[in-house]
């Protein structure tokens, strides 16, 4: 349980961005999709999703690939250019977790 409070953690440095990402592309739609943005922990990992409806379907799916021509993603998208900006502090983050948890397994 509290490694997967860690992860998420990590993961909330990508979520923010996210979030961030969204505001300055103006998508503040109806505020499901910014507030919707948020880190996940599970037993293999974590990542971010956004699990925002609008109009009777998920529509940061759509953003994240419409229009993505030869990009490998769309022009709306939040999620994943959240993640390749922060990667390098995800990684960093992600390192000093490890690094604790081997040190609380070696006590």
């Amino acid at each position: 349980t509290v490694l997967r409070k860690d992860l998420k953690d990590v993961a909330e440095v990508a979520a923010a961005r996210a979030r961030g990402i969204a505001d300055e592309k103006d998508l503040r739609r109806s505020g499901d999709l910014i507030r919707k943005i948020q880190p996940f922990a599970l037993v293999r990992g974590a990542g971010i999703r956004s699990t925002a409806v609008h109009r009777d379907y998920r529509y940061p799916r759509r953003l994240e690939f419409e229009g993505r021509g030869t990009n490998e993603y769309g022009p709306d998208a939040t999620l994943l250019p959240a993640v390749e900006e922060v990667k390098g502090e995800i990684y960093i983050r992600a390192e000093s977790l490890l690094d604790r948890l081997m040190v609380d397994l070696a006590e």
